[in-house]
């Protein structure tokens, strides 16, 4: 997201007010439990978020974070509840907004200006206001487009912030924003901050649910720590995540090349994406490809895959041209979106569906292995489509690694996810890579998650570059 000074882009005046004395949220002694179940995912929640508060609630991935939101928001299916929730006063759930961590099940319209203005359209905001609410919110959040860019061609990260613009024009009394850090880069983070600034100000009340909380401790007035029992417990501060450094002994020794890119250049309807790429990765090394929001990450990925026709240069992948048919069984694919890769009605079918139907006669010691190794074999009777967003991702991790690839192609892998697992899935890969030779390119916006790998590709000014 690009800064800008109040200057340059004023915030509009909604004309709103709030009563000091009232509470925006009030949740006392709250649970829930989803359908088909006897018991309660997070139990006794007490929370009071008074206006120009901000919020953070931080814990495991899957302990029900995320849950929580959607309660606030009035978004989940009739399970087993105690306790109240009582959001502006009065129960009035349009007074908020909530970004989800995955925007791709916000997003309703074609273009990000019918985006932005569907929120103001419905709460009759006159046409000649509505322009520049939209501009406004647009440019807040660095989406320096037509308003007329089609939704699809954007980034997961800038869908995020196209959700974020759309709730920023309706300026509701409560803001909620899912896992900021897993979709936005740091650019965008230090933004987002400067936003949250602006909307406390205003009188706002903010509501954070992050994994990484120390990011945004500049903002944030009052910490909470989900335990693995489901209790929130407010917190002094904001946990402390130590750093991560996974490097270990580099081999120098360049091995069969297994990726070979030449002169690659790939176009969308505003021009180059990138263009110019050279690089070859070879038999069991670690790549990461580092870069901003939007900067062709993905679709550097998709091309490997054999899903994107470059517009010129050379690619080859084992020695030919990527054609998905004949990559299958020895290249392993995790999209940034978990849920385009999830269609079975439990976990264990959808970790064990392409070992079944190759005939690997071996399947079910791979599915439970794989289930293990991700740890989330506890889960594997549940239905993957009513999981987390982090515990999708490791559902698909857990699919992509059964067949034991040659590659591994892994789109922002550690999206959703808790540091635990995340160093859990640090030292998966680099056991593939000890007793499999496996090799694995993996995308990432944050380039300190990956230090454990051997080299780094830079994606910036559309060019892409070996560090």
């Amino acid at each position: 997201m690009a800064c800008h000074s109040r200057e340059e882009l004023p915030m509009p005046d909604w004309n709103i007010t709030f009563n000091d004395m009232d509470s925006i949220l009030d949740i006392d002694a709250y649970a829930y439990g989803y359908p088909e179940t006897d018991s309660f995912l997070f139990n006794d929640i007490h929370m009071v978020i008074n206006p120009g508060e901000c919020h953070c609630i931080n814990g495991p991935t899957g302990i029900g974070k995320s849950t929580l939101l959607m309660a606030i928001q009035g978004l989940l299916p009739s399970g087993i509840e105690q306790g109240s929730i009582r959001l502006c006063g009065n129960g009035n759930r349009q007074s908020s907004g909530l970004v989800l961590q995955n925007p791709n099940t916000q997003i309703l319209t074609k273009t990000i200006g019918a985006e932005v203005a569907f929120g103001l359209e419905n709460l009759n905001v006159p046409p000649d206001e509505m322009k520049p609410l939209v501009l406004n919110s647009l440019r807040e959040t660095g989406l320096d487009f037509s308003i007329d860019r089609d939704t699809k061609k954007l980034s997961m990260g800038q869908k995020y912030r196209l959700i974020l613009s759309a709730l920023i024009a309706m300026h509701p009394r409560l803001l909620m924003v899912d896992e900021p850090s897993g979709q936005l880069d740091a650019d965008g983070l230090t933004s987002l901050k400067y936003i949250f600034k602006r909307l406390k100000t205003s009188g706002m009340g903010l509501l954070i649910s992050e994994h990484r909380p120390q990011l945004l401790s500049e903002v944030v007035d009052v910490f909470w720590q989900f335990d693995e029992n489901g209790l929130l417990n407010r917190a002094e501060k904001a946990l402390e995540i130590p750093a991560r450094d996974f490097r270990g002994k580099k081999d120098s020794k360049e091995g069969k090349s297994i990726v070979s890119v030449k002169n690659l250049g790939v176009s969308d309807d505003t021009g180059f994406v990138w263009s110019d790429a050279n690089f070859k990765v070879y038999s069991g090394e670690m790549v990461s490809v580092c870069g901003k929001n939007g900067s062709g990450k993905s679709t550097l990925m998709r091309c490997l895959m054999g899903a994107v026709n470059p517009e010129f240069g050379e690619i080859s992948i084992f020695g030919e041209t990527p054609v998905p048919e004949n990559l299958r069984g020895r290249v392993g694919c995790l999209f940034q979106d978990p849920s385009r890769q999830l269609f079975e009605d439990s976990v264990y079918k959808e970790v064990a569906f392409q070992l079944r139907r190759a005939g690997d006669k071996q399947w079910k010691e791979k599915v439970k292995s794989a289930l293990a190794q991700c740890g989330i074999a506890h889960l594997s009777t549940y239905s993957p489509h009513k999981l987390s967003y982090g515990q999708q991702h490791l559902v698909a991790m857990a699919m992509v690694i059964a067949g034991e690839p040659e590659l591994l192609l892994l789109d922002d892998p550690f999206t959703g996810l808790d540091t635990e697992i995340s160093e859990k899935i640090f030292h998966l890969l680099r056991r593939l890579r000890k007793e499999n030779n496996t090799t694995v390119i993996v995308t990432t916006h944050h380039p300190e998650d990956v230090l454990f790998c051997d080299r780094r590709l830079i994606v910036r000014g559309g060019k892409i570059r070996e560090q």
